[in-house]
């Protein structure tokens, strides 16, 4: 086994390292030590030299240097230096990264270190008869999603014709990465719950591609699933339902999302092709990640996944930090791990004193963190692992991580279930009556200190302030200024508004009325009722308390500012992974600093995130499930705090546009919903 592994090992890294190794050696092209004088000697010498070539000759010369991937070169240049220009003080080096070979190695590789998952016996819950289906149904999103790949690949042809090579190319290239993951999973699949952390590490995103590579995955379990069992669930019922809804909607537009951040796992356009296989491609992978799950509960060891969320974790922290010292590993980390987006570079903190080092989002990674630390914590109490040197020394690495994303909602979080969870395991939580005077002593101290302590006008209206001031209204007055917020005329008239509890009037304005998204209109509506109780909070004005608590009135005045669905997509969404029509489909002013204006500004949370996917059914039906699993849950269940932990966070966070994030509270919710409470 250990000659086996050992050998993987040394064909994956051959697999990784070769196609940057190849160089012509017939001609007399070297690479050159970088300097201001070398640029031009690269750029007159694209695809000659290798990065392996360029690294040995630079090695002590990368300072300023960031390698970048070059996806719409030719396969010929794949490997090597593919220009050289001086941005500021940064050597920016393109290395040539050919979107479909790229796709080729990268599935070779992972679907290599699916072998080292251990197998446990001989039994495929796959079938073959998913490659009638699957390879085809990749092959039609770069069908559908036009814009995205003709930008991304040199070779791309959407001609349907059988003289085209890119098209038949993509289909034999599906077709071989699913038999690969079929007989890779022969004897592994009731394990690979044990090795889901792993998702954290490996996170699946092709280069140059809008996808990624567990929706394979998980697809190919599903259609495996429908297969073998020829039924329909209540759940995929429902969601036919809304299908329907979903494509019988699209509005005629011209939007285009890259994916930024989110590249694979966010449709790039709006148009009925496109929410065609994303409909079809989230159906399949959700169904086949919870039948992974179920089948997979039984063997589920919980020193195993701890050790492997420790692992996975603590390497997350270490290839952050090696990547943000080194432009190669930065270069291979997002080659060879699949990243949504380039770990950062250096040690310096964004916005809010964050670092995302090896993840897309500072925020996704503190609550995976948190989560870590948590259940590790539930598992310590209950003796069911017994700490050790190796945790010590991982726990102090995801501690690290945490406090490196400033992720403030997960660190205080983490401490107050933490404390909730060691009350009542230690206090047995048998005197019901002390809990309920308690709880009720807390609230009511906390909404007096809210109430009479802060200026209550101010806070249950900031909400309705911030959309307005994000409006696209008064268009003369600059959107970049810096001293927008405080001199616009805007912000003087809203103020002015709020103070006689008068915000309606804005609407007054012709004008104005047209550019409010409907979202605005409906929460004023509710925001300035007929009557009104002092100290009494409608729910607008208690939604605003919560916003301002928790940080978020700007980010979600701007989602209601942005939010302009008509009555069928606010009861059954855009369709999963659309993100479309919300970014784009609705005029808004963002007055920030010039800096920030190209910003990706999503909802940040998961709630609205579901707003704009499945409506206010979809969502109204997904909390009631949420309720009832919550409410039948066994209190000894391992995963209970945890789901909880990642509930509360989720509220506030965009975690599942995330793939692995999604797919991790899915885990919990399902664990959750199987009451496990085993002891290994």
């Amino acid at each position: 086994m250990i000659k086996q592994k050992l050998i993987t090992s040394i064909l994956i890294l051959l697999i990784l390292i070769i196609p940057f190794l190849l160089h012509n050696r017939s001609d007399d092209i070297e690479a050159i030590r970088l300097d201001d004088s070398a640029v031009g000697y690269y750029q007159s010498t694209t695809c000659k030299i290798s990065l392996i070539e360029f690294y040995l000759k630079n090695r002590d010369n990368l300072k300023n240097v960031y390698l970048n991937n070059n996806d719409y070169a030719d396969i010929n240049c794949f490997g090597k230096i593919t220009g050289v220009d001086k941005v500021n003080n940064t050597f920016s080096v393109s290395i040539g990264t050919n979107t479909s070979f790229s796709i080729l190695i990268q599935s070779l590789i992972w679907i290599l270190i699916l072998s080292f998952v251990p197998k446990i016996d001989n039994k495929s819950y796959l079938t073959y008869k998913s490659l009638y289906i699957l390879p085809f149904l990749l092959t039609y999103q770069h069908l559908s999603e036009i814009r995205f790949y003709s930008r991304n690949n040199i070779l791309y042809n959407s001609e349907i014709s059988t003289e085209n090579l890119y098209l038949l190319g993509i289909l034999i290239l599906n077709f071989f990465i699913t038999v690969l993951i079929i007989d890779s999973l022969k004897g592994r699949f009731k394990n690979l719950t044990n090795y889901m952390p792993f998702l954290f590490l490996f996170v699946g995103t092709y280069l140059g591609s809008n996808f990624n590579f567990y929706l394979i995955f998980f697809s190919c379990i599903g259609i495996s699933f429908y297969i073998n069992e020829k039924k329909l669930l209540k759940f995929d019922k429902y969601y036919i339902v809304f299908f329907v809804f979903w494509i019988l909607n699209i509005k005629n537009n011209d939007y285009f999302f890259d994916g930024d951040k989110l590249r694979g796992f966010s449709n790039s356009i709006y148009s009925t092709r496109s929410q065609l296989f994303w409909i079809l491609i989230i159906f399949f992978t959700i169904r086949g990640f919870l039948y992974l799950i179920d089948k997979g509960k039984e063997l589920l060891n919980l020193n195993t996944f701890m050790n492997n969320f420790f692992i996975a974790g603590g390497l997350t922290v270490i290839f952050g930090v090696i990547g943000a010292i080194s432009p190669v590993i930065n270069f291979f980390n997002f080659f060879l791990f699949g990243q949504n987006k380039r770990g950062m570079k250096d040690f310096t903190s964004i916005a809010g004193n964050t670092w995302r080092g090896f993840s897309s989002s500072a925020e996704s990674i503190g609550e995976v963190y948190g989560f870590i630390l948590l259940i590790f914590l539930i598992l310590i109490v209950n003796k069911k692992m017994e700490i050790s040197n190796k945790y010590n020394l991982l726990s102090l690495l995801v501690i690290y991580g945490l406090i490196r994303s400033n992720n403030f909602a997960s660190m205080m979080s983490f401490l107050l279930l933490s404390i909730t969870y060691l009350y009542f395991k230690f206090y047995k939580g048998n005197n019901k009556t002390l809990h309920t005077y308690l709880f009720l002593i807390f609230t009511i101290l906390g909404f007096t200190t809210l109430l009479f302590n802060s200026n209550y006008d101010f806070n249950t209206s900031n909400l309705i302030y911030e959309a307005t001031r994000h409006q696209s209204f008064y268009e003369d007055i600059p959107a970049t200024s810096n001293q927008l917020a405080s001199t616009s005329k805007s912000h003087y008239l809203v103020l002015e508004a709020i103070e006689k509890n008068d915000v309606g009037t804005i609407l007054l304005d012709d004008s104005n009325f047209k550019n409010a998204s409907s979202s605005y209109k409906f929460l004023l509506n509710m925001f300035t009722p007929s009557f009104n109780i002092k100290f009494v909070p409608n729910i607008v004005g208690f939604i605003s308390i919560v916003s301002l608590f928790i940080n978020r009135s700007e980010m979600w005045g701007i989602f209601i500012a942005k939010y302009n669905p008509n009555i069928f997509e606010f009861l059954f969404g855009y369709g999963p992974q659309q993100l479309n029509e919300y970014l784009f489909g609705q005029k808004v002013r963002l007055d920030v600093p010039a800096y920030k204006a190209s910003s990706l500004f999503l909802p940040h949370s998961s709630l609205l995130d579901l707003f704009i996917f499945v409506g206010l059914i979809g969502t109204i039906m997904i909390f009631i499930n949420i309720l009832k699993m919550f409410y039948n849950s066994n209190t000894q269940n391992v995963f209970l705090f945890p789901t909880i932990f990642l509930f509360l966070n989720f509220l506030k966070s965009d975690s599942i546009l995330y793939l692995n994030s999604f797919l991790l509270i899915l885990f919990s919710f399902q664990m959750l919903k199987n009451n496990f409470s085993k002891n290994e």
